[in-house]
């Protein structure tokens, strides 16, 4: 019953914006008030969205849902039409409507790559949730990828998620088999290439100095770095350089002439 009262109340207010001049604005708003009213009543935990027309529909909507005691209020931006700025503004500018204890959700698509950008803003301003997609998953161009948002709030921003990071691989891949639709190579987080190295990243990967090149280990996020030896990566600091610490990742030790050997014979190869 709550969450038919939630879509109830949400699919309420925004088509209210779209049945034209017959039906008042004030009308919708009385009828969301009812439907929240009804549904405290009840016990339930309410939640109410907006598909944003305009900014005075925002406003009106949000205020009115706050005053009826909604739990929590949800931004969609399912055009996929906002910048990171425009979220920054309307998730400040309705926290400024609804106060400090009601829960602010963005909803946020990725038609034109800019999902998890405007996810990362809204969180950073203040939004208390964020609506992802394992994969970015969704209708069109998806939805904000659950594992980008996740890396990148607690990589760049600082945000301590709850999740369990060691786990978004498995689970994104999971999802891939599941669905049948394959995960892009070039995929950020959970692509096969991202933790590939190759040339100067390789030689850095193979010291301690890997934040030369990646902001996070690939174990970090349940991954493994691969690496592709070329005649970069080889000749990168000598006989001495990758070669040996190549060796020593190993749990191997060797003579000098036994490395100039393996230095060789990957010099052929390579």
């Amino acid at each position: 019953a709550g969450a038919d009262v939630m879509n109830f109340v949400g699919r309420l207010t925004y088509i209210g914006g779209h049945l034209g001049p017959d039906v008042q604005a004030s009308e919708v708003l009385e009828k969301t008030q009812d439907c929240i009213h009804y549904a405290k009543s009840q016990g339930a935990f309410v939640s109410m969205g907006i598909i944003v027309d305009s900014m005075d529909a925002l406003f009106k909507s949000m205020k009115a849902s706050a005053e009826a005691g909604v739990d929590r209020v949800c931004i969609y931006d399912s055009r996929s039409w906002w910048t990171p700025d425009v979220w920054k503004w309307a998730v400040k500018f309705t926290r400024h409507i609804v106060g400090p204890k009601i829960q602010i959700t963005a909803h946020v698509h990725d038609a034109y790559g800019m999902g998890v950008a405007n996810t990362c803003e809204a969180v950073k301003a203040g939004a208390d949730m964020a609506d992802v997609t394992l994969n970015g998953y969704g209708h069109a161009g998806g939805n904000a990828a659950l594992e980008q948002v996740v890396v990148n709030l607690e990589m760049l921003y600082g945000v301590d998620t709850g999740i369990d990071l060691t786990k978004l691989y498995g689970l994104c891949k999971l999802a891939a088999d599941d669905f049948g639709m394959p995960i892009s190579p070039r995929q950020p987080v959970v692509g096969d290439d991202i933790f590939v190295s190759t040339g100067i990243a390789a030689a850095a990967a193979f010291s301690e100095n890997w934040w030369e090149s990646e902001v996070l280990r690939p174990e970090t996020v349940g991954r493994k770095r691969v690496i592709i030896w070329t005649p970069t990566v080889l000749e990168r600091g000598g006989m001495g350089g990758t070669v040996a610490q190549k060796v020593q990742h190993m749990g191997l030790t060797c003579t000098e002439a036994q490395l100039k050997t393996v230095f060789d014979r990957l010099r052929e190869v390579c």
